[in-house]
């Protein structure tokens, strides 16, 4: 692991610095690699989770002592009203979202998409 945040440090891209991000269902697999990767551009990163709290909290442990800066956000999308108060709460805490990374996944059930609203 510790390889690979240096590899990943090692890619510098300036136009991503300062910026603000928030990624869903970073706590665990592909969320927390994008958050390690984004806080290595000194990306602001919020750190959605909604059942891992250990290890989102462990995530954000780990780019704070790297020097990131992060804002964890408990909430379960899969709710109507959770995901705009998890981007408001995250917005308001960067003072600003320059993006959105939507990576939390559940199976919800299975209907077609006709039906969805």
């Amino acid at each position: 692991m510790a390889h690979l945040a240096q590899s990943l440090a090692a890619i510098k891209i300036p136009d991503l610095a300062g910026k603000a991000v928030l990624i869903t269902g970073a706590s665990t697999g592909i969320g927390a690699a994008l958050a390690r990767a984004l806080a290595a551009q000194e990306m602001k990163v919020g750190i959605h989770y909604n059942s891992s709290r250990e290890q989102a909290e462990a995530l954000a442990d780990e780019i704070k002592a790297a020097g990131g800066h992060v804002h964890l956000v408990h909430g379960d999308v899969s709710k109507e009203g959770e995901t705009e108060r998890v981007v408001e709460e995250t917005a308001k805490t960067f003072g600003h979202l320059d993006g959105l990374v939507n990576n939390a996944g559940g199976m919800l059930g299975r209907k077609p998409t006709s039906e969805f609203t």
